[in-house]
């Protein structure tokens, strides 16, 4: 059986044999690092931010889009997409032509800040979502595509280990609750 360690280096995309896009960015480096520097699983807000700034500034870093029945089907850029925001937002609050603002956002380097926002931005969006009850992709390769919705669950009880009588069980009460529900398929 593999170990908790192996099992995340082989979540990475330079795992994927044949994956269209270079796997040898500075944003795939720093993913490296972080999965070499700990075995844990646990919440790092300041990894995120660091990944997330490394997308938005890295030009070779670009994330590959899968279609369930057709493949590979292309990519996209985060620092394109996030420039394009900026180069957008520039031209529609100044009046300058899309060139002009273009020739300034492109020697934009976000910050922390910025991609804190973005997180924020992004983590705000699938709560909102979610609330829906659809069904949201979040990625998809050529090993799966992982989804998430959201589910209510009705007040219930269930039985669980007795802490203090091994070996039997008691019944306990489990308010409604949201559960999220992530599905691989391919």
């Amino acid at each position: 059986m593999a170990s908790k360690r192996e099992g995340i280096e082989k979540l990475h995309r330079r795992n994927i044999e044949g994956f269209p896009e270079s796997t040898n960015t500075a944003t795939d480096q720093l993913i490296k690092d972080i999965v070499d520097r700990t075995n844990q699983v646990a919440v790092n807000k300041n990894d995120e931010v660091e990944v997330m700034r490394s997308m938005l500034n890295d030009e070779d870093f670009k994330v590959a889009i899968w279609d369930r029945k057709k493949g590979y089907v292309g990519s996209r850029s985060p620092r394109s997409e996030a420039l394009g925001m900026v180069v957008d937002t520039l031209s529609g609050a100044t009046g300058m032509s899309n060139m002009e603002a273009y020739n300034i956002a492109s020697q934009y380097q976000f910050t922390k800040k910025d991609a804190q926002r973005f997180i924020n931005i992004s983590k705000d969006f699938m709560g909102t979502y979610l609330q829906t009850g659809r069904k949201m992709s979040l990625t998809s390769d050529p090993r799966g595509e992982c989804m998430i919705n959201e589910r209510y669950m009705q007040p219930r009880t269930k039985s669980v280990p007795d802490r203090d009588n091994p070996g039997t069980t008691v019944t306990k009460s489990v308010g409604e609750s949201i559960r999220v529900v992530c599905t691989n398929r391919r």
